[in-house]
Protein backbone atom coordinates (compact mmCIF):
# COMPACT_ATOMS: atom_id res chain seq x y z
CA UNK A 1 0.00 0.00 0.00
CA UNK A 2 1.37 3.16 -0.90
CA UNK A 3 2.08 5.95 1.57
CA UNK A 4 0.16 8.53 0.13
CA UNK A 5 -3.05 6.55 -0.51
CA UNK A 6 -3.08 5.21 2.85
CA UNK A 7 -5.82 6.27 5.66
CA UNK A 8 -4.29 7.21 9.23
CA UNK A 9 -6.51 7.10 12.24
CA UNK A 10 -6.91 9.68 14.53
CA UNK A 11 -5.17 7.92 17.15
CA UNK A 12 -2.14 7.21 14.74
CA UNK A 13 -2.01 11.16 13.55
CA UNK A 14 -1.94 11.91 17.44
CA UNK A 15 0.51 9.56 18.48
CA UNK A 16 2.46 10.64 15.70
CA UNK A 17 1.86 14.41 17.02
CA UNK A 18 2.88 13.37 20.59
CA UNK A 19 6.22 11.95 19.12
CA UNK A 20 7.27 14.55 17.15
CA UNK A 21 6.33 17.61 19.67
CA UNK A 22 8.77 14.50 22.19
CA UNK A 23 11.52 14.50 19.78
CA UNK A 24 11.44 18.44 19.33
CA UNK A 25 11.65 18.57 23.22
CA UNK A 26 14.59 16.81 22.68
CA UNK A 27 16.52 18.35 20.14
CA UNK A 28 16.13 21.68 20.54
CA UNK A 29 18.38 22.17 24.06
CA UNK A 30 20.90 19.97 21.47
CA UNK A 31 20.94 22.51 18.86
CA UNK A 32 20.95 25.23 20.96
CA UNK A 33 23.83 23.84 22.91
CA UNK A 34 25.77 22.84 19.68
CA UNK A 35 25.09 26.39 18.09
CA UNK A 36 26.22 28.42 20.78
CA UNK A 37 29.56 26.54 21.54
CA UNK A 38 30.07 28.06 17.66
CA UNK A 39 29.47 31.79 18.86
CA UNK A 40 31.60 34.42 19.97
CA UNK A 41 31.60 34.91 23.82
CA UNK A 42 29.69 38.20 23.13
CA UNK A 43 27.08 36.36 21.15
CA UNK A 44 26.07 34.09 23.71
CA UNK A 45 23.82 36.26 25.49
CA UNK A 46 22.20 37.55 21.90
CA UNK A 47 18.58 36.26 21.23
CA UNK A 48 20.03 34.69 18.22
CA UNK A 49 19.60 30.96 17.62
CA UNK A 50 22.38 31.07 15.42
CA UNK A 51 25.98 32.17 15.04
CA UNK A 52 26.76 35.66 13.19
CA UNK A 53 30.38 34.15 13.21
CA UNK A 54 31.01 30.54 12.89
CA UNK A 55 34.38 30.22 15.41
CA UNK A 56 35.09 26.32 14.78
CA UNK A 57 38.16 27.65 16.60
CA UNK A 58 36.16 27.28 20.42
CA UNK A 59 36.93 23.67 20.05
CA UNK A 60 40.22 23.66 19.37
CA UNK A 61 40.74 26.50 22.07
CA UNK A 62 38.77 24.42 24.34
CA UNK A 63 40.99 21.55 23.95
CA UNK A 64 44.24 23.40 24.76
CA UNK A 65 42.81 25.12 27.59
CA UNK A 66 42.68 21.81 30.02
CA UNK A 67 44.27 18.83 29.81
CA UNK A 68 41.73 17.02 27.87
CA UNK A 69 43.57 13.87 26.94
CA UNK A 70 44.45 13.51 30.45
CA UNK A 71 40.90 13.49 31.47
CA UNK A 72 39.87 11.55 27.93
CA UNK A 73 42.18 8.75 29.59
CA UNK A 74 40.66 8.54 32.58
CA UNK A 75 37.26 8.26 31.42
CA UNK A 76 38.57 5.41 29.10
CA UNK A 77 40.14 3.43 32.04
CA UNK A 78 37.05 3.60 34.01
CA UNK A 79 34.55 2.98 31.13
CA UNK A 80 36.34 0.29 29.47
CA UNK A 81 36.21 -2.44 32.06
CA UNK A 82 32.96 -1.37 32.77
CA UNK A 83 31.53 -1.62 29.41
CA UNK A 84 33.09 -5.13 29.05
CA UNK A 85 31.95 -6.25 32.69
CA UNK A 86 28.17 -4.91 32.05
CA UNK A 87 28.17 -7.01 28.48
CA UNK A 88 29.72 -9.89 29.96
CA UNK A 89 27.41 -10.45 33.16
CA UNK A 90 24.14 -9.00 30.69
CA UNK A 91 25.09 -12.10 28.42
CA UNK A 92 25.36 -14.32 31.26
CA UNK A 93 22.01 -12.73 32.60
CA UNK A 94 20.42 -13.56 29.33
CA UNK A 95 21.25 -16.98 29.01
CA UNK A 96 19.79 -17.59 32.15
CA UNK A 97 16.43 -15.98 31.16
CA UNK A 98 16.34 -17.88 27.62
CA UNK A 99 17.40 -21.49 29.55
CA UNK A 100 14.96 -21.09 32.69
CA UNK A 101 11.19 -22.35 32.20
CA UNK A 102 9.12 -20.06 33.46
Amino acid sequence: MNLATKRFSPAQILSLLILIAGAAVVLVPLLWTFFTSLKTPAEVFKDNFFPEKWLWSNYSDAVQAIPFFNFLLNTLTILVPVLIGTVFSSALCAYGFARFRF
